[in-house]
């Protein structure tokens, strides 16, 4: 059987059609929790706006993109996870957040192409592009020129990002935005035919909902987002986190200050293992595939539910949920606002 490398960009697309941009921030709340899964375990998250590197080797650098840098693990495993299409490395982990498969290439709404580079994770892990259209290229198209990173554009890369977190090992990743100077064929506009403005990327420096993608975290403790001149750090510094899949069954509180003025108010719950078997046992239950034994089986999940509050004496009240298991990029329902009046309460500490 002959496999057509097109199948990569068309698949990507259609996954992208199926789960809208919005406003951008779902494409940030799957690289926060990516950088939070057991795998990654990153404590420092740090996003921001750059106009890019004009002198840059790579056409990629060479304009306006987002800086994502993080402190977490990173591995071989790692690099084939970024690299693998159709399918999803964390397919048979029962922890991994990200299982589901979209994870990492939600980035596709905002460029066609991106730039990873490993720092302090020993010689044998070298910057590289995760480009769909690499093999797609024929002579003269731009994404050939996209294909690798030298030494003095990893250079530029690293620097910008000890800017933001100065741990001795930190993952760097570099999304260029798409736009017309950018594009990976002549006919074409890309993965998606959008393309994407700086100014767009505003609603990513959102402090609430910032706030509230800390507090369901179970890793990450300091996240900083800047945007077209908006800053926003938030720092639940050592708040009791969630548990997340690795509960024990039964009830726990968790939360704590967000930054200044900023709190949350946690309560988690994993059902009963025999809760868990009754829902696999549906004929309705998601199958995947075994790699190892080419057999398909039935998706591990684990039956968990958080509710979280997040408190700020000057936000308006809203209620949001999200189908944070299954499906991290889309709202259970429309959210629910309330403009009633806040009234200052004592805030009891929560045990650990």
């Amino acid at each position: 059987m002959r496999f057509d490398p097109k199948d990569i960009v068309e698949h990507l697309r259609h996954n992208l059609e199926r789960y809208p941009y919005a406003d951008g921030f779902p494409v940030l709340r799957e690289l926060l929790q990516n950088a939070d899964d057991p795998k990654a375990e990153a404590e420092s998250v740090a996003v921001s706006l750059l106009s890019g590197w004009p002198e840059a080797a790579n056409p990629l650098l060479r304009g306006p993109g987002l800086l994502l840098v993080n402190d977490g693990g990173f591995d071989a495993g790692s690099a084939t996870g970024m690299q693998t299409f159709g399918g999803s490395v964390k397919a048979l982990d029962e922890a991994a957040v990200g299982r589901f498969g979209l994870g990492q290439k939600s980035v596709f709404h905002l460029c066609d192409a991106f730039v990873v580079v490993p720092y302090g994770y020993g010689a044998e892990h070298a910057p590289f592009v995760v480009n769909p259209f690499e093999t797609l290229g024929r002579e003269g198209d731009d994404c050939l020129r996209w294909t690798k990173i030298d030494e003095s554009d990893a250079s530029l890369i690293v620097s910008a990002g000890e800017r933001f977190i100065s741990s001795s090992r930190r993952l760097n990743l570099w999304f260029p935005l798409r736009g017309h100077g950018l594009r990976p064929k002549p006919t074409s506009k890309g993965v998606v035919a959008t393309d994407v403005t700086p100014e767009s990327l505003s609603p990513l420096a959102d402090r609430q909902r910032l706030a509230e993608m800390l507090a369901s975290l179970r890793h990450v403790r300091r996240v900083s987002v800047e945007i077209n001149g908006v800053r926003v750090e938030l720092d639940r510094d050592a708040a009791p986190s969630m548990v997340g899949y690795e509960l024990d069954p039964g009830d726990r509180s968790f939360g704590g200050a967000l930054g200044p003025g900023m709190f949350s108010l946690g309560r988690e719950r994993r059902a009963s293992d025999d809760f868990r078997s009754y829902l696999r046992g549906s004929d309705n239950w998601p199958l995947s595939r075994n790699p190892d034994t080419d057999e398909e089986q039935k998706q591990k999940a684990t039956p968990h539910g958080t509710a979280i509050l997040v408190i700020e004496p000057d936000s308006r009240g809203q209620l949001s949920a999200d189908w944070s298991v299954l499906l991290p990029v889309t709202q259970a329902f429309r959210a629910l606002h309330h403009n009633g009046v806040f009234r200052r309460a004592k805030l009891t500490p929560l045990a650990g």
